[in-house]
């Protein structure tokens, strides 16, 4: 899936039946179709002008995209699709351009990919029964400065409902988790508070 700052829509869609899968656009904001959500993929429409290639016993590429992808998300509020399961519906693919070495390329897909495992930016929003996390610090990794480092922390761990549903993917130590946020976020949370304390007193004289 080659999703990245230069390249901001995925080329190739990479699908197999009952998969897990997140959308990556927001299609429908008022039925929480939106950026993030999460789902199943429940099945493929296929575009019938499409070649099909067998790549090996698991793998068959397909040529263009499909006519749509059917998704059955999680905590859906639309109304039932006519012929189509409960909370299931059609995604359809969307066309994007963007500019790779100042050339304009236009690309269509539909805007899916797997969601078996995501990242600490693209879980926010969510809530979780029980996720594996990944927390050990890797200071190999560049530009992850200590204050990138507590918010992914607290993104992760802010997902679940409860500890209980808490399982790491390595072992880990304090020291993994001694991270501190910038100085300029903790002066604006300090100020926030006292304009808390402030509006319930001024309240309180009414």
């Amino acid at each position: 899936m080659d999703q990245g700052a230069k390249i901001p829509f995925q080329g190739l869609l990479f699908y197999t039946p009952g998969m897990l899968a997140i959308i990556l656009a927001n299609i429908c904001t008022l039925l929480g179709h939106v950026n993030g959500a999460h789902g199943v993929a429940s099945g493929v429409v296929v575009d019938p002008t499409a070649e099909f290639f067998e790549i090996d016993d698991l793998y068959v590429l397909c040529t263009k995209p499909p006519a749509c992808l059917l998704f059955r998300q999680d905590n859906s509020k639309h109304v039932a699709f006519e012929d189509l399961e409960a909370k299931e519906i059609p995604v359809f693919p969307i066309e994007r351009s963007i500019t790779i070495k100042g050339y304009s390329i236009r690309r269509k897909q539909v805007p899916i990919c797997p969601g078996f495992s995501l990242t600490d930016y693209k879980v926010q929003g969510s809530t979780l029964k029980t996720a594996v996390l990944d927390l050990k610090d890797d200071p190999t990794v560049k530009g992850q400065t200590e204050h990138k480092k507590f918010c992914s922390t607290y993104v992760q761990l802010s997902r679940l409902q409860s500890l209980d549903g808490l399982y790491l993917l390595q072992a880990i130590d304090m020291k993994d988790l001694r991270f501190r946020p910038h100085e300029g976020l903790l002066a604006e949370m300090e100020r926030l508070h006292q304009l808390e304390e402030e509006t319930i007193r001024a309240w309180a004289k009414r």
